[in-house]
């Protein structure tokens, strides 16, 4: 996953941008995580702040606040090494995430604002999602429940093949525009197990986003560890496929259109 941090023995210095969730106050922090202690479950982050401006890349180091941890600072990997930042905080490592921004974005010695790569509302939007899903997982459904109790749509183990499609229709002469998907499954037989087509939100649209929020619904009703033949007519989505699922994440796919569907 594009948010999890990077591993690292205990004790050493290895810093990344994160961002880190107080419970208390339900805000999100931004810094860099200095040092960690897997075993303990938490890391020392140096504190810098957000801009006032959300849609911002620039983020400045934060001269010392509340959440300062005194002797923090004194640790000679930090003192050595962040010596334009002065605000150093306790942070669980449960409740933080990596930064989607390029590895190894040098801070200036002389404390001046950084720029990162994604702007701190679309981090912020990407952290929120993964911390919702860890207060609230997904809930398989048990045999004793009807299915209708849990899911709209929840496909048998018996789906061999989705057939996926979506539809876009412009603005025109004053009329908004609008957008649907749809999704075919079927057995090894052939014979039709379950069908959806529903109009989308017209937020952002394009013929193409409506194509992959009809695949992403198909695999939604799938259940897990399924293994499926997918048929799409649109080349656009098979080439997004390979990019956002078939290799290894990299920052550079934050600059693709729909990024933030295919990270759902």
């Amino acid at each position: 996953s594009p948010l999890l941090l990077d591993i690292v023995p205990d004790g050493q210095y290895r810093p990344q941008w994160a961002l880190s969730l107080d419970r208390v106050t339900q805000t999100l922090l931004i810094g860099r995580v200095c040092v960690s202690y897997s075993k303990k479950g938490h890391a020392i982050m140096s504190h810098w702040l957000p801009p006032s401006d959300p849609n911002s890349v620039e983020f400045t180091p934060c001269p010392g606040c509340s959440r300062h941890v005194p002797k923090y600072a004194s640790l000679s990997h930090i003192k050595r090494r962040c010596t334009s930042e002065s605000c150093f905080i306790k942070v669980l490592l449960l409740d933080t995430v990596a930064y989607p921004t390029k590895k190894n974005t040098k801070v200036f010695a002389t404390g001046r604002p950084i720029k990162l790569a994604t702007s701190f509302a679309y981090a912020s939007s990407l952290a929120n999602i993964h911390f919702d899903r860890l207060s609230n997982p997904v809930v398989l459904p048990s045999p004793d429940i009807d299915d209708t109790e849990v899911s709209d749509y929840v496909l048998p183990s018996s789906t061999c093949t989705l057939y996926t499609d979506g539809s876009f229709l412009p603005s025109r002469s004053g009329s908004l525009p609008s957008m649907s998907s749809a999704w075919l499954a079927l057995d090894e037989d052939d014979l039709i197990l379950e069908s959806c087509s529903e109009v989308i939100p017209v937020t952002y649209p394009s013929a193409l986003r409506s194509e992959i929020y009809a695949l992403l619904s198909a695999l939604k009703a799938l259940p897990p560890h399924s293994s499926v033949v997918i048929n799409t007519d649109c080349a656009s989505l098979i080439s997004f496929w390979h990019q956002f699922i078939d290799k290894p994440f990299i920052p550079k796919l934050l600059r693709q259109p729909n990024h933030l569907l295919w990270l759902s």
